[in-house]
């Protein structure tokens, strides 16, 4: 009788057992089933605040310093998520550059998946004025945008067809120096 208790007890074990290496073998074959999470790309420079940054010096006459404004790299919208995707799918990257005191420009590096007529609308909205200050629109979809400044002018234009491949876009804040 007791043989036949302890036989009962370590049959239980055994099953119980079982049960669990194959629980555990379905999960290692589960997880092995799952994708990792892909890293997602943040960067901290939006478009917009860096457009703003600009256009807030020439409005008040200062010199712009490239050691200071000089950038290349994925710029971004207000949620991290980069401007546009590039035609190989990477985070697209932006040349923010100086071109003299009073004069820089903002421009795509490849060609992405954007429109110049939407990205200037996400970038006026970010700024202390908006379309009360448009001077300025031309080809047939918005393409080239004009804004006048205190003591300048901002100028979006979209240099090649727009959408989903092959669009260049120049930013170029001007000032009076």
């Amino acid at each position: 009788m007791i043989f036949a208790a302890v036989g009962c007890v370590l049959a239980a074990g055994l099953v119980a057992c079982g049960n669990g290496n194959r629980e555990t073998a379905d999960s290692a074959a589960d997880s092995a089933k799952v994708t990792p999470p892909q890293p997602k790309f943040h960067a901290d420079n939006d478009i917009a605040m860096v457009v703003r940054s600009l256009v807030d010096a020439v409005e008040v006459g200062e010199k712009l310093d490239s050691a200071v404004y000089n950038y290349r790299g994925v710029l971004t919208d207000g949620q991290g998520k980069p401007i546009y995707l590039d035609t190989e799918t990477n985070p697209g990257v932006w040349e923010v550059k100086v071109l003299s005191a009073g004069r820089a420009t903002l421009s795509n590096v490849n060609d992405g998946d954007m429109r110049a007529d939407e990205l200037a609308k996400y970038v006026v909205s970010c700024l202390p004025f908006g379309d009360e200050r448009l001077i300025h629109v031309h080809g047939r979809e918005g393409n080239c945008r004009v804004y006048a400044l205190k003591n300048g002018r901002l100028t979006f234009t979209g240099t090649a067809p727009e959408g989903l491949e092959g669009c260049r876009i120049e930013i170029e804040i001007s000032g009076e120096q």
